[in-house]
């Protein structure tokens, strides 16, 4: 029996093409007994809409990078429909975490031919939900600071020569962490709510998180400078640096964030600083995916 597919396309993740890549991949999911529903996203508002309206859909796809499958996820949580993957993004971390296949057309072929739906937790955010991370501090000002016209041209390097330029001038605020063990509140100036284990690619700053564990994993760096801060980069590298006195570690189920100025992130994208403390939880076994 042929699938009905919904697939969306976001024509300006990565630096792929659309001409080069969809053509491809429209034609492996045909061959392969799948009714493809076609829309290419215009904006966010686009994306979301197209899966609150889906009707008698099998499975939504998404052709994106790690923000478009965030917007997917957000409304497929409410929907028993899974969700597959076919990275056309700048780095496509959630795919990496799940170990598919990172090129387009292998990863058609593969929810096409092999895949099946799996339950994986999300975490939540405020009333949003996350499939890989929340972070306060560098990652998220270094994020502020991403020309995205030059990240369409060198991709994630665009990432990486934010991060230079911004390592000598960010003035870091503290962030309080409530892990409502009864504990005193933490305190460290980068903080990780992890979901996944993979950050930014294949480096991993909570690698012991797994997304069907029903834990957050949270890594806290709790100093501040330049040398301090380039000392962190250099572990997390290496792959060392919560064995490192300066940084704590901890798995829980929900998780306080307090802080008045600190910048924050969730998968990727800026998060709203309307509120001085905010709560992050896991949902367990909230989404299906493909793999």
């Amino acid at each position: 029996m042929k699938k009905r597919i919904k697939l969306i396309v976001n024509p300006e993740s990565g630096q792929r093409r659309i001409d080069d890549y969809l053509p491809k991949i429209l034609y492996i999911l045909s061959k392969n007994e799948m009714i493809v529903d076609l829309n290419i996203a215009e904006n966010d508002q686009t994306v979301i809409d197209e899966v609150q309206n889906i009707d008698n859909i099998d499975a939504v796809l998404v052709s994106g990078g790690d923000g478009t499958v965030n917007l997917v996820i957000n409304e497929l949580v409410k929907k028993n429909i899974p969700i597959g993957i076919i990275p056309t993004g700048t780095t496509n971390v959630l795919s990496m975490e799940l170990k598919l296949p990172m090129n387009p057309f292998e990863a058609a072929y593969y929810i096409a031919k092999k895949a099946t739906p799996k339950y994986y937790d999300v975490g939540k955010f405020r009333n949003k939900y996350f499939g890989l991370m929340v972070s306060y501090g560098f990652d998220a000002h270094t994020i502020s600071k991403v020309d995205n016209n030059l990240k369409q041209i060198i991709g994630r390097y665009a990432y990486a020569l934010a991060g230079f330029s911004s390592i000598f001038t960010y003035n870091p605020e503290p962030v309080y962490i409530d892990l409502f063990n009864g504990e005193p509140l933490k305190k460290g100036y980068f903080v990780i709510v992890g979901n996944a284990s993979f950050y930014g690619g294949k480096y991993s700053i909570t690698p012991l998180a797994k997304m069907d564990d029903g834990l957050l994993d949270i890594c806290i760096f709790k100093r501040k400078g330049v040398l301090k801060s380039i000392s962190y980069i250099m572990d997390i590298l290496k792959g060392t640096h919560i064995d490192s006195e300066d940084v704590e570690y901890f798995q829980v189920s929900k998780v306080r964030l307090i802080t008045k100025q600190t910048p924050g992130q969730v998968d990727g994208d800026l998060a709203n600083h309307s509120k001085e403390h905010v709560d992050i939880e896991v949902c367990p076994k909230a989404i299906q995916i493909l793999t």
